[in-house]
């Protein structure tokens, strides 16, 4: 029975972080994204900074948060990570003080790694709060898992 409670008590909180999550994305018409089967992390181009307010603990936390949850979301999807050459490139950016984004969101590029152009992006806003620890995942989670749901977009 306790259990059961927990497990109510987190998916009512998983919902309640989701409502307030609002989710964007673009993609590049030109891009065929049905002939994507490989990708790789762009590391240079991915970013949880120390100015960001959080301590080291908690910034490699929530990069291996978010690496993870992407990885499992395009593994269920049929795309494989690679070493070689890849497909596609994905990065992420956190950003608390960038024009024309609230505080706190979290955006997810998807580029060619031959041209370097951005084929597909997708933000997710207020939903990384340095202050709020215990929300970090969640709220993290469920902006990512809207923002992926669109990944890849119809064509």
């Amino acid at each position: 029975m306790w259990i059961l409670k927990q497990l109510m008590v987190g998916i009512a909180i998983a919902t309640l972080a989701a409502c307030g999550i609002r989710v964007t994305t673009t993609a590049d018409p030109t891009v065929s994204f049905a002939k994507l089967q490989t990708y790789a992390w762009d590391d240079t181009a991915s970013s949880l900074t120390a100015s960001m307010g959080m301590d080291s603990a908690v910034r490699t936390s929530l990069d291996e948060f978010i690496r993870n949850s992407v990885n499992e979301d395009f593994t269920a999807k049929g795309y494989r990570e690679t070493t070689g050459a890849p497909d596609f490139t994905v990065s992420y950016r956190v950003l608390f003080e960038s024009p024309g984004y609230p505080y706190g969101t979290l955006v997810l590029d998807i580029h060619d790694p031959r041209s370097g152009r951005i084929g597909w992006t997708g933000s997710a806003q207020n939903v990384i709060d340095p202050s709020d620890a215990e929300a970090l995942e969640a709220n993290t989670g469920a902006g990512l898992a809207k923002m992926l749901r669109r990944f890849p977009p119809e064509q």
